[in-house]
């Protein structure tokens, strides 16, 4: 399955070039399907860039996880943002405090 990813990107920038136009939204959601673990109808692409010097990159969103994707060359990635940044996102949880133990709980207990 990789090496067919890896054949797709290596006509991809030849296909760029020769049209001079950056790739589809089903391109994009037809490469992103392999590396993300999604049906590309189960994704929406969004922020797409091409440019010559770079490469191109975008945004690639699957149930709710949002991945950032970039192609140069016939390197190929998508990522989800780190866990310490969905984090922060998330709203921080209420601390719970230990309960003091019961007064009872003492007796017996010789202090020298």
């Amino acid at each position: 399955m990789r090496s067919q990813v890896l054949a797709v990107l290596a006509v991809l920038p030849l296909s760029l070039a020769a049209t001079g136009c950056g790739p589809t939204q089903a391109q994009y959601r037809s490469i992103s399907s392999g590396l993300i673990g999604c049906a590309p109808d189960d994704i929406q692409i969004s922020n797409d860039k091409a440019e010559m010097t770079s490469g191109v990159s975008w945004e690639a969103e699957c149930n709710g996880h949002r991945y950032y994707c970039s192609a140069a060359g016939q390197i190929v990635a998508c990522k989800e943002p780190p866990a310490a940044a969905a984090k922060k996102e998330a709203a921080p949880a209420a601390s719970e405090t230990a309960a003091s133990p019961a007064p009872w709980a003492w007796e017996g207990i010789a202090f020298r």
